[in-house]
């Protein structure tokens, strides 16, 4: 998934760049941050880092209400689209 190969082994980073993008903070995995996408519709990113024994791995968390607005097929394009959002973060926030 593209959130793991992008932040799979820069926790730090990711948090920097969910946090400057108002992501909440959640208890999910090793990082975990929600966005209202829209009004009642919610996106919680969940990262969890890499080590030596294990690959780094993310998903993303749709409200159980998601489906009564779009279908599957939207929701992967939004996911895209949002990703594509952070890549912009994730330059700058590493620099």
């Amino acid at each position: 998934m593209r959130l793991a190969r992008m932040f799979g082994t820069r926790l730090e980073t990711f948090k920097k760049v969910m946090e400057s993008l108002k992501g909440i903070p959640r208890e999910y995995g090793d990082a975990a941050y929600e966005f209202q996408f829209l009004e009642g519709l919610k996106l919680c990113f969940v990262l969890w880092a890499g080590d030596e024994e294990f690959p780094p791995s993310a998903q993303i968390l749709f409200s159980d209400n998601f489906p009564l607005a779009y279908a599957a097929e939207d929701a992967a394009y939004i996911g895209d689209v949002v990703l594509d959002y952070m890549k912009r973060f994730f330059f700058l926030c590493s620099r």
